[in-house]
């Protein structure tokens, strides 16, 4: 997930199907999902996905973000509204904002989408970024 998109695809669309009733099924494999199509630019797939995570798990707090990230990028203003304040009611601290930052760790594939994707969008629709990433 962090650089090969299309090969985390493959293997989260296998793990779908073999243990349905896994805690993990229900919301942390939609989500990946929704965030691995978002790195792969279909937004419509993307927000599929995150709704579908949202549906099981509504304090899913990286679910909001991304969703408010894929809503704007297909210039759907107010419902990115809608998922940023929905963030902000289940993330009043903005503990997200640390999140899915890259490591010096991580691949340089991870790295560039942060900056030529991520980024851009997170700002686009008004998420807090940390300071040491602006």
């Amino acid at each position: 997930m962090r650089g090969e998109s299309k090969k985390a695809l493959d293997i989260l669309n296998q793990a779908l199907p073999l243990d349905p009733r896994h805690p993990r099924t229900r919301d942390v494999i939609p989500f990946n999902l929704g965030w691995i199509y978002f790195m792969a630019g279909d937004n419509d797939a993307s927000i599929k996905w995150l709704l579908t995570t949202l549906e099981k798990t509504p304090s899913y707090v990286d679910a909001y973000a991304f969703l408010a990230m894929a809503y704007t990028l297909k210039g759907n203003d107010v419902k990115a509204q809608a998922a940023l304040a929905d963030l902000k009611r289940v993330d009043p601290k903005s503990v997200y904002a640390t999140h899915r930052t890259p490591k010096p760790s991580s691949p340089q594939a991870f790295k560039d989408y942060y900056a030529k994707k991520y980024l851009p969008a997170a700002r686009k629709v008004g998420l807090t970024i940390p300071d040491d990433q602006k």
